[in-house]
């Protein structure tokens, strides 16, 4: 008997934990190509010419909800992958490991990539009183890209004049939960829940305040 991996139900049970979650939620290695049976068997009862009418105009409708579940649960995860590329980019620890879809991590890194290029040719760049780099530079991408990859294998030193040091504590109260994660110099805080309060460092701080994580006391 053949398993069934994806169903109204489980999309809908799927997309609720993704709302009820901070953190990305594991969804399995195959998930996008079960979805696409899925919905391939739903249009084979809509274009059959043997299935009834009722069910036919319930299969449509069922079909709708269907798309709009995967449209909403789509957006989400994004808006998640987002903001952990915008973390990563400004030196907070990211678990690339928890990426089980290939076009999920593709994206985070591509993200990621043009989020460090940016950040290095022209924040730092206007930190150490030097005009951004305004063309885009594919190349200089590239080597942004490398230099970080290589600095997280150990292969050179920290460059101390990009990445300004962290200055000064802020302290704040979370308003929502937030997973344990690493700053700068590998320093772990977290996790958190709404109404802990801490005192961190206050480029974390900004951060996590941006991001409606947590209001300043």
């Amino acid at each position: 008997m053949e398993e069934i991996k994806i169903t109204y139900e489980s999309l809908f049970n799927i997309l609720r934990k993704e709302k009820n979650t901070e953190e990305l939620q594991q969804l399995d290695e195959d998930f996008f190509e079960n979805v696409v049976d899925y919905l391939k068997k739903k249009e084979q009862i809509i274009s059959d010419p043997n299935t009834i009418e009722k069910e036919k105009e319930h299969t449509r409708l069922q079909l709708k909800n269907i798309i709009k579940i995967i449209r909403d649960l789509y957006e989400r995860r994004e808006k998640k992958i987002i903001d952990m590329a915008v973390f990563k980019s400004r030196g907070l620890r990211i678990d690339d490991n928890q990426f089980k879809l290939k076009e999920e991590k593709m994206l985070f890194e591509d993200i990621y990539k043009v989020l460090s290029h940016f950040r290095n040719s022209v924040l730092y760049k206007v930190i150490k009183s030097e005009i951004p780099k305004r063309e885009k530079n594919e190349k200089e991408t590239t080597e942004v890209s490398e230099k970080e990859e290589d600095r997280k294998e150990g292969k050179m030193p920290e460059d101390k004049e990009e990445k300004p040091t962290e200055t000064g504590m802020t302290k704040i109260r979370f308003i929502t939960n937030v997973p344990r994660f690493a700053g700068r110099n590998n320093n772990i805080f977290g996790p958190y829940k709404p109404e802990d309060k801490d005192e961190l460092p206050s480029e974390i701080a900004d951060i996590l305040i941006k991001k409606q994580r947590a209001v300043k006391e």
